[in-house]
């Protein structure tokens, strides 16, 4: 038995319910409130009753007699006021073993009921925000290609209204022959503007055409061995009336004994030029543009273009490799151009199975690095066999 601390008045209070192999104790409670309590408490299958003070000493102590209902009832003979009671109720210890088993399943039950709501919710939280990041990312993505599509007609707007303007001019005049006759040497001056701006506009279409390609997973290549020597020398050619008008000095080195450049010719080509021509429109006149062919230290080629321009930070290169994409700076806000060549290049090379690279420094100049793998053992078998043979 136990008997609680005093409560109000000194007196103990009903503390707890105490569940022991002897027993239920019920601790203290004034005697007061158990004589009002006792009587109308239904003690069904309990086989008896012991009252007893706090200390101990038995007041009441015997089997009940059966209520109406048969069931024993506990009775109070006689009030005991301002004493702390203990009550004592005998109960077997299968009943009190049964009743705890009974009530942990009820909570294990409500337990995992629980558990599985807050899962429940978590999963449905989890998953309604699933959604809102996809809708949320495809109204970007949305946006994102709708000012990729305005920019693109802006830029093609420009680029091909340039070219188309000079070639309709020029052909007009030396169709009314604005200058008389006698003039054919201007005339003849007047064609090679119209080629000169003709073959700018193929250029520019090409270059949209062949990112489209890549993109889309069209673009063919047949590689074949290249001279590096002759493929420098022909980007050379191309680009040297850019670099004349630019007032930009190009300088090109490829070693004697370098080995073929392993590439398909025409976009080889197509990527040097585009390398020269961006480092001849971001160099300012009086600087220079090199182009180096070399070995690879571990096998393939590498070719190198680099500048005395205006350089990039490291924001400026990502942006420079994205479509459409002009570095800002007070040089390059003069310039033009339709932001698809370090994109094209890129995709070009990757075909290849080759890679990018690019090193600048603002103020200092741009490098940029094309690595082409060695070719494979096939053709270096077959190019040995033709030496062999010759």
């Amino acid at each position: 038995m136990h008997a609680g601390p005093p409560g109000p008045e000194g007196r103990p209070m009903l503390l707890f319910i105490h569940r022991a192999p002897q027993g239920l104790v019920v601790a203290s409670m004034p005697a007061r409130a158990l004589n009002r309590l006792v009587h109308s408490v239904e003690l069904p299958g309990l086989e008896g009753v012991d009252i007893a003070l706090s200390d101990g000493t038995p007041v009441v102590g015997a089997a009940r007699p059966a209520g109406d209902d048969g069931g024993p009832r506990l009775v109070v003979r006689q009030a005991v006021s301002g004493t702390g009671l203990v009550v004592s109720l005998s109960e077997p210890w299968s009943a009190i073993l049964a009743g705890w088993r009974a009530t942990a399943a009820e909570a294990a039950l409500v337990g995992v009921a629980v558990a599985t709501g807050v899962l429940v919710l978590t999963v449905a939280l989890f998953l309604w925000m699933r959604r809102m990041q996809a809708a949320e990312e495809a109204r970007r993505a949305a946006e994102a290609a709708s000012r990729a599509k305005s920019d693109f007609l802006a830029l093609m707007s420009h680029e091909l209204r340039t070219p188309l303007n000079t070639v309709l001019g020029f052909a007009e005049m030396i169709r009314d022959r604005a200058w008389g006759p006698g003039a054919e040497d201007r005339y003849v001056e007047y064609a090679g503007d119209i080629h000169a701006a003709g073959t700018h506009l193929l250029s520019v279409l090409n270059d949209v055409l062949d990112l489209a390609k890549i993109e889309a997973g069209r673009m063919a290549l047949h590689p074949e061995p290249l001279s590096a020597a002759d493929l420098a020398l022909a980007c050379y050619r191309l680009s040297s009336g850019q670099a004349r008008a630019s007032g930009v000095e190009i300088a090109v080195s490829v070693a004697d004994d370098s080995a073929p450049l392993y590439a398909d010719p025409r976009a080889a080509r197509q990527m040097i030029v585009n390398l020269l021509s961006n480092a001849c429109k971001f160099t300012p006149r009086g600087g220079t543009v090199r182009l180096e062919i070399r070995d690879a230290p571990h096998g393939g080629m590498l070719v190198t273009v680099s500048d005395t321009g205006c350089g990039m930070t490291q924001e400026g290169i990502v942006k420079a490799l994205q479509r459409f994409g002009q570095v800002d700076n007070l040089h390059t806000r003069a310039q033009t151009g339709t932001g698809l060549g370090l994109p094209l290049v890129k995709g070009l090379v990757e075909l290849h199975g080759g890679s990018l690279g690019i090193d600048s420094t603002p103020g200092q100049g741009t490098t940029v690095t094309l690595a082409f793998p060695p070719p494979p053992l096939a053709v270096t078998a077959k190019a040995a066999l033709r030496f062999a043979e010759g």
